[in-house]
């Protein structure tokens, strides 16, 4: 049987395999890294592109996620332009920083607005499990974790906690 690489799941099937991923780590005391994110300004895009534009971007952003992201990873679009990512079995802070910079330089693009080159960034935010973390915890940390980032100027990320 083929390892899936990197799988994209609607939101329902991403919260229920977060759920079983976060008690398999309790049981093997392993880390489970979350990752939500959200593009920076997109409300700027959606006044400018079609919809049918816009959604291509979207696809190219899934798949620049699927080809970065560890195996195992799994990928969900959120909301509009909002993804949650979660990577099972993460060692440790340090892994999450290096895979989070690194995602944030894929992710970075251009595109035109009105004649104008702009550049398309992304914010997010990450969250690790602890002892009493459930999936819907881990969701809710790597949201705060965003918003943060957002408040902070954009096109980073940061550590829920940190």
């Amino acid at each position: 049987m083929e390892q899936v690489i990197v799988n994209v799941l609607n939101n329902v099937d991403f919260e229920s395999s977060l759920k079983d991923v976060c008690l398999k780590a309790k049981k093997e005391n392993e880390k489970v890294c979350v990752l939500y994110l959200d593009c920076d300004d997109f409300e700027q895009l959606t006044a400018v592109y079609p919809e049918e534009m816009l959604e291509l971007f979207l696809k190219e952003t899934e798949e620049t996620l699927i080809n970065n992201l560890p195996v195992g990873s799994v990928c969900s679009r959120y909301g509009n332009d909002e993804f949650a990512v979660f990577v099972p079995s993460i060692r440790d802070l340090e892994q999450v920083r290096e895979l989070s910079s690194q995602l944030l330089s894929k992710l970075s693009s251009k595109v035109m607005v009105k004649g104008k080159e702009t550049d398309v960034s992304f914010s997010f935010g990450v969250s690790m499990n602890g002892k009493w973390d459930t999936e819907i915890s881990l969701l809710y940390k790597s949201s705060v974790a965003m918003n943060d980032a957002k408040k902070k100027g954009r096109n980073q990320f940061s550590i829920y906690g940190e």
